[in-house]
């Protein structure tokens, strides 16, 4: 499979960074057991014990359950990542009203509670089109994921493809159609295998999905950053590159540009070779009889 374009990856959108803490009604008293010291061993030990108070049991979990709406109303519209949440351009007007609609939420709560605060807090940043390191950033985290798939199918472990496969489906949100594409088919894959391990059941011996390694392990290649891999250049690019350098006007032989393996078929290709080897044939091998020269007579010679 072709490698993926780090300029065609991604889809222009917004990178969210959002925080939401609920603050007030819980205090926390911290009491010394074992002063930190060291032991024989060069460990660091130390104990203590802490112990939390809620003043309004009631109000804390009503503020846990408002955090957490406008928390979900936010990341519904958005895609999932290590680096946070995206959100593709196409989507920013829902954006905007999910983070309005979250904001009268924690509003709501905070005029009706005594005690307790909820805060949300939302920065965003621009992605373009042409963002290599943040299509590069995505990109492996993608390779993870596959990574984790074609894992959890050897391990026959459900779960972890399931896990890898939401995520995938999350990040999938802000590639281009094409990359998408190839990310969904892995992803279907993956899903596939899993499904066939749970028909299995626990059967230690039952055959791994090979057709779902394989789509895995292709759209973990195609999701390669091929700039990153060294280029590797032959001893006569290396030195008709030096003399450049030096300043010297050298052409280096068309045999030079060729692999090791080619330069010697090369050199042993040419009429001199050719007649140098035809040479030694010639005499390691022993003159057959009755082809001996007879010498000619002197007067004959004469």
């Amino acid at each position: 499979m072709t490698a993926i374009d780090v300029n065609s990856t991604l889809k222009p959108g917004r990178l969210i960074s959002l925080k939401t803490s609920v603050d007030g009604n819980v205090t926390y008293d911290k009491e010394t057991i074992e002063a930190e010291h060291k032991m024989r061993s060069g460990a660091v030990k130390s104990s203590w014990q802490t112990e939390r108070t809620i003043a309004d049991p009631a109000e804390h979990k009503a503020a846990q359950q408002a955090r957490m709406k406008a928390r979900g109303i936010v990341v519904s519209i958005c895609a999932k990542s290590a680096f946070g949440l995206l959100c593709p351009e196409s989507n920013i007007k829902k954006l905007e009203l999910a983070i309005a609609e979250a904001r009268r939420v924690v509003d709501a709560f905070n005029k009706k509670s005594k005690i307790t605060t909820v805060s949300l807090y939302v920065i965003s940043g621009r992605i373009a089109r042409d963002d290599v390191e943040a299509a590069r950033a995505i990109k492996a985290e993608v390779r993870e994921m596959l990574t984790l798939m074609q894992q959890g199918l050897k391990d026959r472990d459900v779960e972890k493809v399931r896990r890898a496969a939401n995520q995938g489906r999350n990040i999938g949100a802000m590639l281009e159609p094409a990359v998408a594409l190839v990310l969904k088919g892995a992803v279907d894959a993956a899903r596939k295998g899993a499904r066939k391990i749970v028909k299995e059941g626990e059967d230690a011996a039952a055959a791994i999905d090979r057709e779902a390694l394989n789509a895995l392990q292709q759209a973990r290649t195609a999701f390669l950053d091929v700039d990153d891999e060294p280029v590797i250049r032959t001893e006569g690019e290396e030195a008709h590159d030096d003399a450049e350098e030096a300043g010297e006007t050298v052409e280096a032989p068309a045999a030079a540009r060729l692999p090791r393996v080619a330069r010697r078929r090369s050199t042993a290709s040419t009429p001199a070779a050719k007649g140098k080897k035809a040479g030694k044939v010639a005499r390691n091998q022993p003159s057959k009889p009755g082809k001996v020269a007879r010498r000619r007579p002197a007067e004959a010679r004469a």
